[in-house]
C-alpha cells in the first residue's frame, strides 16, 4: 500500500519533540532527525482514520482490526530494528514500511513523498525470526533486527 504525503509544520514539530526524547547514542542532530523522521507511517495512518494514534509510549497504533500495533521503519539493507524495550512491550502487530524514495536528509515543511506499508505480521512471528543485533550494548536485554519480507500486497482494508 503507498500513501503519499506532503510535510506539515504540524509534523515538523512533532518529530522535533520526538528526536529531542532520543538518547544521543553518539548521535547528532541531523541523524536524530532522520530516525525520528520514522514517525511518520503512523502518523499518516492515524490523518487518514485508519488507525488512531496512540497516547502511550508501548506502542503506536490500535485498530479495531490488528489490535495495537507498534510500526518499523525499513532501513536501505532491508531490516528492521527491534529495541529490547520495544520487544518486551504489549501489542499485537508489527507494521513494516519504508519511504519509497530514501532520504538521508531530515524532512522539510512542504517535502513531497510516498512511503510505503510492506508488511503487518505478529509481533511473536517477527521476534521468532529477529536475530540479535551484533550492536547491542547489553545481551542480558539484547537488541534485535529482522528483515523485512518483499512481495506482500497491503491495502487499506488491512489496516
Amino acid at each position: 500500500m503507498i500513501i503519499e504525503y506532503k510535510i506539515t509544520k504540524e509534523f515538523i514539530d512533532f518529530r522535533n519533540e520526538r528526536a529531542n526524547e532520543f538518547k544521543s547514542n553518539g548521535r547528532d542532530k541531523r541523524t536524530k532527525l532522520i530516525h525520528a523522521d520514522c514517525e511518520l507511517a503512523e502518523v499518516l495512518v492515524s490523518h487518514l482514520g485508519l488507525q488512531e494514534k496512540s497516547n502511550v509510549p508501548n506502542y503506536d497504533t490500535i485498530s479495531e482490526k490488528l489490535g495495537k500495533c507498534e510500526y518499523k521503519c525499513i532501513n536501505n539493507s532491508g531490516n528492521v530494528t527491534i529495541k529490547y524495550w520495544c520487544s518486551i512491550q504489549n501489542f499485537e502487530h508489527f507494521i513494516l514500511w519504508k519511504f519509497v524514495e530514501p532520504h538521508d536528509e531530515p524532512l522539510k515543511e512542504g517535502d513531497e513523498g510516498s512511503i510505503q506499508i510492506c508488511e503487518i505480521i505478529p509481533k511473536k512471528e517477527l521476534i521468532e525470526r529477529a536475530q540479535i543485533s551484533q550492536y547491542s550494548r547489553n545481551l542480558n536485554e539484547p537488541d534485535y533486527y529482522a528483515r523485512a519480507k518483499k512481495s506482500v500486497q497491503i491495502t487499506k482494508n488491512m489496516l
